[in-house]
């Protein structure tokens, strides 16, 4: 897992993993076929998330329309589904964000009430989610999620600052996921050749609202995106983290409120903290 939170400059594991950016999106029929096809197959799960209020943010925008990241999606919706329902209804929104601030729900928790299992603690209830109701949730998931996509434009710019803005209206304490490649194109661009210290210049003259005290504020999927292509420029990837960086750090209250990821798993990132 590639990890950037407090302190000084982390690794820069990230270097190597996505060189590459294009506005040429990945065609949405292949993210249809991809999500799709994990639809109602019964997914396993050795361990629970912690219980913990939770907004997950997926970025619909033609950047993020990887096929990776598109199946990383599913993944984490459904362990983020899944922890909210045997935690007995743990508040749960799956947001899709593209454009400047065009927000789809995807599901939340009213919409898994019918698939809580009864039990006075998480551990029974967990016992009592049984394979049948996994499948089920497996195809609310991918129905929800590919329904977002196709609605929304192909040719859909991303604007990163759009993510904090709806993270901003959630109650605290909340867990914000938001699952983007962190490439902004409005209101600036960082789809062209950066240079040493374009990421953090870029992201001082962007504007993001503080998010309450106590909400952790996780990025996953920085410099995700087609790997078809060059990079605009060789250090290219280093200011994307940076300018991600810098507007996590804007945002929250503590440095340890924090974290962004490029590649990682579904308990990484619904527990960052471990």
């Amino acid at each position: 897992m590639n990890k950037r939170n407090s302190g000084p400059r982390a690794s820069r594991g990230l270097r190597n993993r996505y060189l590459a950016v294009t506005l040429a999106s990945i065609a949405t029929a292949a993210l249809v076929g991809l999500v799709a096809s994990t639809s109602g197959q019964s997914v396993s799960s050795a361990s629970v998330a912690p219980c913990a209020p939770r907004l997950v943010e997926v970025d619909l925008s033609s950047l993020a329309r990887s096929p990776e990241l598109a199946n990383f999606a599913d993944q984490l919706i459904m362990a983020s589904a899944e922890s909210s329902i045997v935690c007995d209804s743990t508040p749960l929104s799956v947001v899709g964000v593209a454009g400047g601030g065009d927000y789809r729900m995807i599901l939340d928790s009213a919409d898994l009430a019918s698939l809580t299992p009864l039990g006075p603690n998480p551990t029974i209830r967990s016992a009592r989610f049984s394979a049948n109701d996994r499948s089920e949730l497996s195809r609310l998931v991918s129905h929800d999620l590919l329904a977002a996509y196709r609605a929304t434009t192909s040719d859909t710019t991303s604007s990163v600052e759009a993510f904090y803005v709806l993270a901003a209206q959630e109650p605290s304490p909340t867990h914000i996921i938001a699952v983007t490649p962190g490439v902004d194109v409005g209101p600036v661009n960082l789809n062209r050749p950066l240079a040493a210290g374009d990421g953090v210049r870029a992201a001082s003259s962007v504007s993001v609202p503080r998010l309450p005290k106590g909400d952790t504020f996780t990025e996953v999927g920085i410099g995700q995106v087609d790997a078809t292509v060059p990079a605009p420029s060789t250090t290219w990837i280093d200011e994307i983290e940076n300018f991600n960086h810098a507007l996590c750090l804007k945002a929250t209250h503590d440095l340890t409120s924090c974290h962004l990821l490029s590649v990682a798993t579904t308990s990484q990132v619904l527990d960052p903290l471990n």
